[in-house]
């Protein structure tokens, strides 16, 4: 469990590190690159937290919806999060291929809405994400005591 929960913050500051990069591309390769990368580290993330949810024991005993509910902040900032960045690397890439310089990308109109969107819901992502990750690696989720009780109860 530990090493799991080490696994997703390592991630998650991979994520931050790339995200960082991706915002001070100076070449629209660079951009799309940085934007490739931050997509598989996106995906790991997601399987990781999967694999952490998978060894609880309300998973086990099919008290999923326990865990949606712990989960329901996450399961919207994640794709919001993403898709975000990816619009503001698609931008920065294109307009950096069309021959803007990176210091006259904030003169193109929306690009600061977009990247103060993005970073909002980047830094939304990390703050939902570290805290979910902490809820779930409490060691109730992994002891069966009180989850019994609740599922006999459910089931009556």
């Amino acid at each position: 469990m530990a090493k799991k929960t080490t696994a997703i913050l390592g991630l998650l500051f991979l994520d931050v590190a790339f995200h960082a990069m991706l915002n001070h591309a100076k070449t629209s390769a660079e951009a799309y690159t940085y934007l490739g990368v931050l997509a598989i580290i996106r995906i790991l993330i997601l399987i990781s937290i999967f694999v952490l949810v998978w060894d609880t024991v309300p998973f086990r005993f099919g008290l999923v919806g326990i865990l949606c509910k712990k989960m329901t902040p996450l399961a919207f900032t994640l794709p919001v999060s993403t898709l975000l960045s990816f619009a503001m690397a698609l931008a920065r890439g294109s307009l950096l291929s069309e021959g803007y310089k990176q210091a006259s990308l904030w003169d193109y109109g929306g690009f600061q809405t977009l990247f103060y969107f993005d970073y909002l819901g980047c830094i939304l992502f990390y703050l939902i994400t570290f805290f979910t990750v902490f809820k779930l690696s409490k060691v109730k989720y992994y002891q069966a005591g009180d989850w019994i009780g609740k599922a006999s109860a459910n089931k009556r």
